[in-house]
């Protein structure tokens, strides 16, 4: 699901909670105001949302992103890429949004061909749902820990096969750092109540669990559980590679090697630059810079021989800003921050042109992944205690 329906759809969703009476008048299958994809896709195709974008927080664009979504996705050109679509929606919306959904028909979901136990676990009523969506609220908040582990428990306990259920919660154990818990509790998921390495759709599930997992893990630099984690993982599957290649890039940093690329260019793509323009190269990172004497300090990196076993060569290089004034159009050298990344493209001598990868986020090696909520909420929660805004 791109970025930007997720964005649209947490706002539309987020507003629905709060108000159901924005569904006043909107024809659906289902003849009632349950918050359930498959009334979703029935709201979105009324125009719902792109005829009345502004009760639900949204812009036109946002709105039209949202009808095409569903509708791309249920109206495949087969029968069967029909079903298929409508199967990809439910699983993504649940994977993104199980705090605001409240279950399917049966009759839905049978005629969607799911495997029983992917059924059971999409259908109502969700009977741990009230207490997830507390756990949730406080845990985005980055409030009460023990109320939030509790909550998730006891959520899990009422549906242990819901395995959103279980992403939130041993994701909240990994950023609150309750690593021997979480050992616990992975285990306890894999083989014991929610037992997932049984399932028919395992693979499906991947997405929904062990990514979410992996990718906090990296953000919390908990190297050795997210191999653990991707390698019970078949490397061909859809969506493996990110996290394989930033895993690698956090292990190579970890070994105390330079970081000289932005997350964005794949680890295994690092030295088969340049990336940006084609001449001798050199990939780098703005380090610091020295405004009085006029200098930029580069972390540097020169590629490795081709089809040699030599490694890549790191080092410092700094530039005058009078220099880096010539080479770059991109940016004036004072106004240039700290921690970009960049190529320099060498031309002659004294001639060369600096190149700036663009600036995003994640561009930082340490946190690869842009979580659902901040990592950082339970530190500022405490510090904003502790010593006040």
């Amino acid at each position: 699901m791109d970025h930007r329906v997720v964005e649209a759809l947490e706002k539309a969703l987020s507003r629905l909670f709060e108000d159901r009476g924005l569904l006043e008048g909107c024809p659906s299958t289902r003849f009632d105001e349950v918050v359930c994809v498959e009334n979703l896709a029935d709201w979105s195709g009324n125009h719902l949302f792109d005829d009345h974008p502004e009760d639900f927080g949204l812009d036109e664009l946002e709105g039209h992103r949202i009808r095409a979504y569903f509708q791309t996705n249920g109206d495949r050109a087969n029968s069967h890429d029909h079903i298929q679509g409508r199967r990809d929606s439910l699983r993504e919306v649940y994977q993104h949004f199980p705090q605001y959904l409240e279950g399917e028909r049966k009759e839905y979901l049978e005629s969607l061909r799911l495997y029983p136990r992917e059924r059971l676990e999409f259908a109502e009523p969700r009977e741990g749902l009230e207490d997830f969506r507390v756990a949730y609220d406080l845990d985005r908040r980055g409030l009460d820990q023990k109320r939030v582990r509790d909550l998730y428990q006891k959520a899990i306990e009422k549906e242990p096969h819901n395995i959103d259920y279980w992403a939130k919660y041993l994701c909240f154990l990994i950023i609150v750092a309750d690593h021997n818990l979480f050992a616990e509790e992975w285990q306890l998921c894999r083989h014991g109540s929610g037992n997932f390495r049984n399932r028919k759709d395992v693979v499906g599930v991947y997405g929904r669990l062990h990514y979410k997992i992996v990718a906090t893990l990296l953000h919390r630099a908990r190297l050795f559980e997210a191999r653990e984690i991707l390698s019970e993982i078949d490397r061909n599957h859809d969506g493996f590679q990110p996290y394989w290649d930033r895993l690698l890039a956090l292990e190579h940093v970890n070994r105390g090697e330079s970081s000289v690329f932005p997350i964005s260019i794949p680890y295994s793509e690092w030295w088969k630059g340049p990336h940006l323009v084609r001449w001798r190269w050199f990939p780098a990172r703005i380090s610091h810079k020295d405004e009085a004497e006029e200098v930029i300090y580069l972390e540097t990196g020169i590629p490795p021989e081709k089809g040699g076993k030599a490694k890549a060569i790191y080092g410092t290089m700094k530039i005058t800003y009078e220099k880096w004034d010539r080479w770059c159009r991109e940016i004036k050298a004072e106004d240039v921050e700290v921690g970009r990344f960049l190529e320099l493209y060498e031309l002659t001598e004294e001639d060369n042109i600096i190149k700036l990868h663009p600036k995003g986020v994640p561009d930082d090696i340490m946190y690869p992944f842009r979580l659902e909520l901040d990592s950082h909420r339970y530190l500022k929660r405490w510090q904003e205690e502790e010593f006040g805004k």
